[in-house]
């Protein structure tokens, strides 16, 4: 239910340009629910983000489509400029539920949300785990490590990559695995990203890049750290 339009903006046009900035959509998209970005005056829920991602993450895709169709009465031109016939193919999946088994329209509705709100929820909590949530990857406020840092730099010290999900192709390809080099060739398919990597290595010696490695446990803590961080982190 969510428009591949709206995600061409935010992970494309924001995210992946002006990544852990204040211009990242992915991240400040998220507020004031939830606070990536350090802050001294984060409010107690987006303290204990963990609580509240499972909370708000299930919701987003269902509210992203309430948002959009609510769009079209309130803004200008809305339906004709940001509409098109594949935007009814959601409605597929519960319409052949219903004609299929037979179910009451009430019971397919709870099932068919039921699927929506579980992707909404796997699809943001696998997002959120990738890479740039831990207290190690920059994030607005935080001393690079560089004053003039170039882009692919910026990039690399705003991630921080699995060494356990880069080892099996099917986990690079279903958890955003190998992200270092999807940043740096966001079009090439993560299952063929593997073999850049030596190459890729090479290049970050020769420059002296700060590519970093961890694990998914390990940032998974590192992500509910970052939710509570309200400090902005000064090299020493």
């Amino acid at each position: 239910m969510m428009s591949y339009r709206d995600f061409r903006v935010s992970h494309v046009l924001s995210h992946h340009l002006y990544t852990n900035t204040l211009m990242d959509f992915e991240i400040s998209s998220l507020e004031p629910i939830l606070f990536f970005n350090p802050r001294k005056d984060k409010p107690i829920h987006a303290k204990f983000g963990l609580f509240t991602e499972f909370l708000f993450f299930p919701f987003i895709f269902p509210l992203s489509f309430i948002k959009r169709s609510l769009s079209i009465f309130l803004r200008k031109g809305f339906y004709k400029e940001h509409y098109r016939w594949h935007d009814v193919l959601s409605f597929l999946l519960p319409l052949w539920m219903w004609v299929v088994t037979g179910s009451a329209l009430v019971t397919v509705i709870y099932h068919w949300l039921y699927i929506v709100c579980t992707s909404s929820l796997l699809f943001h909590l696998i997002g959120i785990n990738a890479a740039h949530h831990h207290p190690d990857a920059i994030k607005d406020g935080d001393q690079p490590r560089s004053e003039t840092p170039d882009w692919g730099e910026h990039q690399l010290e705003a991630l921080l990559d699995r060494k356990d999900i880069n080892s099996n192709t099917f986990a690079v390809v279903t958890l955003f695995g190998e992200h270092a080099l999807h940043h740096m060739f966001p079009t090439i398919d993560h299952s063929v990203l593997k073999y850049l990597h030596p190459v890729f290595l090479k290049v970050c010696e020769k420059y002296k890049a700060n590519y970093r490695m961890s694990t998914q446990f390990q940032m998974a803590l590192g992500q509910i750290k970052e939710t509570m961080r309200t400090d902005f982190r000064a090299l020493s």
